[in-house]
């Protein structure tokens, strides 16, 4: 067990596994399983001894006790060969249990596609999610071209399941705030309103019967959030009409899988400084530190740098307290993670270090 374990514990990082495929019969193929750190520079040389739980396209099982293992060991030459009995698809790390990426040759990620595009369902929301996430993380690294990785994400306009979306949301900020305010940038947030439209009707329509459905109403509150972020019309019409009802009902409450949505939509469609201090009086009249949070988290969608400026200065007023010391961080991290805030966050760190090193 020591010899096994070692790797993961005195070595950094994690490995991409590779299966490629060697020869193909007409009822099965045998791969060739290597394996290379991931996000490392190319000189490094670490392997781990990695457990590998797979499934096929016949096999079709995602309950990892009961889907096939492989070891593959860096030290047995003969480890790397899988020879599986179908010729279909093959997907490595069933129900994402074993520490590692998964690459693959173009033959079997066009297998993949094909599936996800003709009955997504046949893999679990689980794999879903681990083939999207994979794949947009690969092309990260330069290890799987973007057209590929696209096209796996063709299919999402049917899916209804959170862990696939919020694998999409999360790799598309990051694509989108690296080409920020550039074609590309413009092209991807087209591309993620398009891709979002279907599954937001979906679930505004059935919002209704599942209000109580604490997965669906995650799945909502992800999906909004992220549509209203890349400007999807329906989105921020709808959000902005609740957040001038808030405004104008003071015994209105909006309901709390989408108070963050709708807050930052309010500020971003309405940047005043009048609109910030409607949001901040309502952060200090709550007496519920989640509800805090996730109003704060909402107020790094603030592009109004004078408001930006008297949100920072109370923020970090230790005098006033009117922010709990753990909390403080939210405020700049979440004006941040926005590029509208990246540049006054700066400028209010260089010209007021002391005060912040002092909060």
């Amino acid at each position: 067990v020591n010899n096994t374990l070692k790797d993961w514990t005195v070595q950094p990082g994690y490995p991409v596994i590779t299966a490629t495929t060697s020869q193909v019969d007409n009822r099965n193929i045998t791969y060739l399983l290597s394996q290379m750190p991931y996000a490392q520079s190319n000189g490094s040389n670490y392997t781990w001894n990695v457990p590998i739980v797979y499934t096929s396209e016949s096999q079709c099982q995602f309950d990892p006790v009961l889907a096939p293992k492989h070891w593959l060991y860096p030290s047995d030459p003969s480890s790397s060969i899988l020879t599986v009995d179908d010729n279909g698809w093959l997907l490595l790390n069933v129900d994402q249990i074993g520490y590692y990426r998964v690459n693959y040759d173009a033959a079997n990620w066009a297998k993949l596609k094909s599936q996800l595009d003709s009955n997504f369902t046949k893999i679990s929301d689980i794999n879903r999610a681990q083939i999207i996430d994979d794949a947009f993380h690969l092309a990260q690294t330069g290890h799987l071209d973007y057209v590929t990785t696209f096209g796996l994400t063709n299919y999402l306009p049917q899916e209804r399941a959170f862990a696939p979306w919020n694998a999409f949301f999360v790799n598309m900020r990051f694509l989108i705030n690296i080409y920020y305010n550039t074609p590309t940038g413009d092209g991807l947030q087209e591309y993620a309103r398009r891709t979002m439209l279907p599954a937001f009707n979906f679930l505004l329509g059935n919002l209704g019967p599942n209000k109580d459905n604490f997965l669906f109403t995650t799945t909502v509150a992800a999906a909004g959030l992220f549509s209203c972020e890349v400007g999807l019309p329906e989105c921020r019409i709808l959000t902005k009409n609740t957040f001038d009802v808030w405004r104008k009902n003071s015994s209105y409450k909006i309901p709390p899988f989408v108070k963050q949505t709708v807050l930052c939509t309010g500020l971003e469609m309405e940047p005043t400084v009048e609109t910030f201090l409607e949001v901040w009086t309502f952060y200090l009249s709550s007496d519920n530190d989640a509800e805090k949070r996730t109003i704060m988290y909402a107020m790094g969608c603030i592009t109004n740098t004078t408001a930006i400026d008297m949100y920072l200065d109370t923020v970090t007023d230790t005098y006033s307290n009117n922010v709990r010391l753990e909390d403080r961080g939210i405020a700049f991290q979440s004006l941040a993670a926005h590029q509208a805030g990246v540049i006054p966050v700066l400028q209010y760190l260089t010209t007021n270090y002391v005060r912040c090193s002092n909060a």
